[in-house]
C-alpha cells in the first residue's frame, strides 16, 4: 500500500504561510543536518515534509522528487522503511544530544521531558523497517 498525501485541501492564509515558512526553515535545518555530521537531518526532513503536504502540493512533490532528500522521503512515506546508516546515526545522534542537554540543564522537570521524548523517537525509529545502503525496497523493480 502507498500512503500518498493527505486528500484534503491545503490550507491556506496565514496559517498556509506559516506551514510553508516552518517547511522551508525545517528543510534548511535538514540541509545543514548533512553536511554537519553532528547534526541529524531525517527528522528536520520529515517535519519540512508533513509541514508541506498541508500547505503547498507544489512543494511536497518538489521535496519527494528531489535528488537529495526524494528517495529517503519515498522509502519513508511509501514502506515506512530507512536505510540502517540512518537508523543507528540518527538514535546515536538523538542520545548524545539528549545527553548533553540532560547533565546541561538542572531542571528536572526539562530532563524528565527530553528523556521521555527521547524513549518515543528511539521507540518510533527502532520500529520501522531497515534496508541495506545499497537493497531495494520492496516492490520495486530493479534494472538487473
Amino acid at each position: 500500500m502507498v500512503a500518498t498525501m493527505d486528500a484534503a485541501k491545503p490550507v491556506n492564509g496565514i496559517r498556509g504561510w506559516a506551514l510553508r515558512a516552518a517547511g522551508m526553515f525545517f528543510l534548511g535545518l535538514a540541509a545543514i543536518g548533512v553536511v554537519l555530521p553532528i547534526m541529524p537531518s531525517t527528522c528536520f526532513l520529515l517535519v519540512s515534509a508533513a509541514c508541506f503536504a498541508r500547505s503547498s502540493p507544489r512543494l511536497y512533490h518538489w521535496l519527494h522528487e528531489n535528488r537529495v532528500f526524494g528517495k529517503l522521503l519515498r522509502d519513508y512515506r511509501d514502506h515506512r522503511m530507512i536505510p540502517m546508516t540512518v537508523k543507528v546515526t540518527s538514535i546515536a545522534v538523538l542520545w548524545i544530544t539528549i545527553g548533553i542537554t540532560f547533565f546541561a540543564v538542572p531542571i528536572l522537570v526539562v530532563r524528565i521531558v527530553v528523556v521521555t521524548v527521547a524513549a518515543g523517537v528511539t521507540w518510533h525509529v527502532v520500529s520501522l523497517r531497515h534496508r541495506a545502503a545499497r537493497e531495494h525496497p520492496p516492490g520495486v523493480a530493479t534494472a538487473d
